[in-house]
């Protein structure tokens, strides 16, 4: 009897191929694995560190602005210093009151504002913040875009972005054709735009799991003793760019798909 998988105990729910299966893998050399993964070792001191493990992690998990919203709506609201938006008025009034002399005037943003409410256990899991959030997004848009976020502090974590008008916007100088700016910014805010803007993480790993190994060593006595370390193991494979995570250790960092291993 042939054993196509195991679990991996201390590995959440990773499985590996085993037996044939991935004998088979190895002399085709077959370039989509059916569970592709890399195990990392850690610097000391992360290494024995649960906690400095688990946020390393983190890291590793690729996270789209899409997997750290608990809801997306789109509200009109023409002016940001005065909103209509009842339940976000505390946090933007507070946020107002701090001079900004970047702020944007109102007359000069479209009415209509994309409404992101994150969940904080994501955040905090990926020790991410609204401003890290705000400045992806906006390295992402450039000029094109005016963010305006809540406090990490406050009771909901809530991020409305704008987009800048248009000058085919304006009929004339003085009438805002708005028709026309509620569908380029409909154009613009899209389910795939949503899923695709990275906010954290490494492309190509889907999830990241902590093993567990005893780590035996002479204590300064120079007896033997042993101590808990922790390897992450992940779900998909990208040395390259986990090669720039702090607190790895390159040295001991490998993956189950020679072709990966010998391209680097």
């Amino acid at each position: 009897m042939t054993l196509n998988s195991f679990h991996l105990s201390g590995t959440g729910n990773k499985t590996v191929t085993t037996g044939i299966p991935r004998l088979k893998e190895l002399i085709n050399a077959v370039k989509n694995l059916k569970t592709p993964g890399m195990t990392i070792s850690l610097l000391d001191p992360f290494r024995f560190d649960k906690k400095s493990a688990n946020r390393i992690r983190a890291r590793f998990e690729h996270a789209s602005l899409s997997d750290l919203l608990e809801s997306l709506e789109i509200f009109y609201d023409k002016d940001y210093r005065d909103s209509s938006i009842t339940i976000d008025r505390p946090w933007m009034d507070a946020m107002n009151q701090i001079p900004d002399e970047d702020a944007p005037e109102a007359n000069i943003l479209q009415p209509w504002v994309l409404r992101m409410v994150f969940c904080r256990e994501k955040l905090s899991e990926r020790d991410l913040s609204m401003d890290l959030i705000s400045q992806k997004l906006l390295t992402l848009f450039g000029n094109d875009v005016f963010v305006f976020h809540s406090d990490d502090n406050h009771e909901s974590l809530v991020l409305h972005l704008r987009i800048f008008k248009d000058d085919d916007e304006f009929v004339n100088d003085l009438e805002f054709d708005e028709e026309a700016s509620c569908q380029r910014f409909l154009d613009a805010v899209t389910i795939d735009m949503i899923n695709s803007i990275t906010i954290c993480g490494v492309p190509g790993i889907k999830s990241a799991f902590i093993s567990e190994k005893q780590c035996t060593y002479y204590d300064h006595e120079g007896k033997l003793s042993s101590k808990t370390e922790y390897i992450i193991e992940t779900d998909g494979i990208n040395l390259k760019d986990s090669l720039h995570i702090p607190g790895i250790d390159k040295s001991n960092l490998y993956c189950n798909d020679p072709q990966e291993m010998f391209s680097m």
